[in-house]
């Protein structure tokens, strides 16, 4: 109870230590929607995770799902295609881990060999988007992520509206927003700095969301962001209890999730 004391505030204080209005208004944050929940790594698909796939996306569009992440890894000639990682998602995919990225056309031979479902890269991502012109992209880029944001731009229909940046640093958020992306999302897992850096950090950025693990959100500091304004995702959330216990003790929002409903019951 310390430890979450600790970032308290009271509520007065509130608007003099968040964003101020003109940030907010320019930088288009704050609503009363609920946040929708997060189809994590495209979704679920026939009780696999880490699917990352043109079927894994259908699947949790028809599953009421309009806000899916994917992660995205650099091929060996720069070409940006949806995959977790060339160890562990490749052993699931293709039986095998391999040794280094491969190149485009290898990475399809692989595909067409050994896979059973389909990674896109960024010219078969835009024709889903185009296809279906309803959901909105959560990225997570294993690299590169300015460079792979850049990209997204100049190739994926309506990007700046259609594609919610996860950012890892937060002297990314500047640089992702002159890019025209609306809306962005501050995940932690890569950020070392603790719970009080989190909320220095927050004053200058106006989110969609910050996205913590459990640990952290049980820490408080979901609780502290939650008194300023700021709303909370949790990853990756399978199970109803866990989550009714997020959501009412700890004052998290909404979360990434793989099997559960699109919409809370």
């Amino acid at each position: 109870m310390l430890e979450i004391m600790r970032w308290l505030i009271p509520l007065p204080l509130v608007i003099l230590l968040g964003c101020d209005a003109a940030l907010e208004e320019q930088l288009g944050t704050g609503t009363t929607e609920i946040l929708p929940r997060v189809a994590h790594a495209g979704g679920g698909l026939e009780q696999q995770t880490y699917n990352n796939s043109l079927e894994a996306v259908e699947h949790s569009l028809a599953l009421g799902f309009r806000w899916i992440e994917l992660d995205f890894v650099w091929t060996s000639d720069d070409h940006l295609v949806t995959f977790h990682d060339w160890k562990f998602q490749a052993r699931r995919a293709f039986g095998f881990a391999l040794k280094d990225a491969p190149d485009l056309a290898s990475f399809r031979r692989l595909m067409s060999e050994h896979g059973t479902q389909t990674h896109m890269d960024l010219t078969q991502l835009a024709e889903l988007m185009r296809r279906h012109p309803d959901w909105v992209l959560v990225t997570d880029v294993k690299a590169r992520n300015l460079e792979a944001l850049k990209r997204m731009v100049e190739l994926l229909p309506d990007a700046e509206n259609r594609v919610i940046p996860q950012i890892y640093q937060p002297d990314e958020y500047r640089a992702v927003r002159e890019l025209g992306y609306q809306q962005v999302i501050w995940t932690l897992y890569q950020y070392a700095g603790d719970s009080a850096a989190v909320i220095a950090h927050t004053e200058r950025m106006a989110l969609v969301a910050i996205t913590l693990s459990v640990q952290r959100a049980q820490s408080g500091l979901a609780l502290a962001l939650a008194q300023r304004g700021i709303r909370t995702y949790v990853h990756t959330i399978n199970d109803e209890g866990q989550w009714t216990l997020l959501r009412d003790n700890w004052g998290v929002d909404s979360i990434y999730t793989d099997f559960m409903p699109a919409v809370p019951e």
